[in-house]
């Protein structure tokens, strides 16, 4: 693909220059029409036929467009899933679907498959254009990824609505470079303030089960200054800046990417079980972060 991308920036190029050329031109045979009198009228033709171009738009761009448009349908290869939000004034529901094939999916909706428009409770034609897909390492992360937030309905502003009485969905973030601070529940009224909301990533009580003992574990992969795992609340932070495997791990819950790939192929036990748990959070925050994004837009 990128072998085909510098040829085709070459020609782009080309194409520039000739679109600049041919409105001079255009210019140039509009200026001679309009200065000789009406004897220019032979070439009346000509002058609609240059006219009939649109170059407000830079072919560069155009092209960078369908390439972006295909690589996006490159990616749709495998599990994952297939959705759509249904908007409320004040809630939205993700509908979806487990799908084992996303690039089956993607061509049936563009034949409007009556199974697609059943599944995503699809009411109108317009709706069509709301469904989205999202990429699975496999079957079992769509699985989970429905199980914690498919045919669920959440706030549109939670920090809005819910309050200390009734806590919400959400995890909640507080960071620095050398500090990660995660409240499973509500951590104050204007939480949405000083906190960053991390969505629903599922039962407090099963990651206070999980990184209570996780702190011997994670000392292979950066130093671990303090640690703290609660019920409420987990807490962690390193000695220094530079800490790359520190900074991954924040990433899991900043932007959903998880880097771990390689090293969970040899991990074994608890410390296996750990970071299978890492990549399903990572997973979850790297959809919510899908949602929150399309609700905002």
């Amino acid at each position: 693909m990128k072998k085909r991308w510098l040829i085709v920036s070459n020609f782009t190029i080309d194409l520039n220059i000739l679109a600049q050329e041919t409105l001079e031109l255009s210019e140039n045979i509009r200026r001679e029409f309009s200065n000789d009198g009406g004897e220019g009228q032979k070439d009346l033709f000509s002058l609609h036929q240059f006219d009939a171009f649109d170059f407000s738009k830079n072919i560069e761009e155009e092209i960078q467009e369908e390439i972006q448009e295909e690589a996006k349908k490159e990616e749709l290869v495998g599990p994952g899933l297939t959705y759509r939000i249904d908007k409320g004034i004040s809630t939205f529901c993700i509908r979806g679907y487990v799908t084992e094939d996303l690039e089956w999916d993607c061509e049936n909706l563009e034949n409007e498959s009556p199974e697609i428009i059943k599944a995503l409770k699809i009411k109108e034609e317009a709706d069509l254009d709301s469904v989205r897909f999202f990429s699975t390492t496999d079957i079992a992360m769509a699985e989970t990824l429905f199980d914690h937030m498919i045919n669920m309905r959440f706030p549109r502003q939670e920090a809005i609505l819910c309050n200390l009485s009734d806590p919400g969905f959400s995890w909640w973030m507080d960071k620095d470079s050398l500090n990660l601070k995660i409240y499973f529940q509500s951590h104050g009224i204007e939480r949405d303030d000083s906190l960053i909301q991390l969505g629903p990533l599922g039962d407090h009580l099963i990651a206070f089960r999980r990184l209570s003992r996780a702190h011997g574990l994670l000392r292979n992969y950066f130093p671990v200054n303090e640690y703290s795992a609660t019920d409420k609340s987990f807490m962690i932070s390193t000695t220094s800046d530079k800490q790359e495997n520190f900074a991954a791990f924040q990433n899991i819950f900043i932007s959903g990417e998880f880097v771990f790939h390689e090293i969970l192929k040899d991990l074994k036990g608890e410390e296996q079980t750990l970071f299978l748990y890492l990549r399903e959070l990572a997973a979850l925050r790297r959809f919510w972060i899908n949602i929150s994004q399309e609700i905002e837009s």
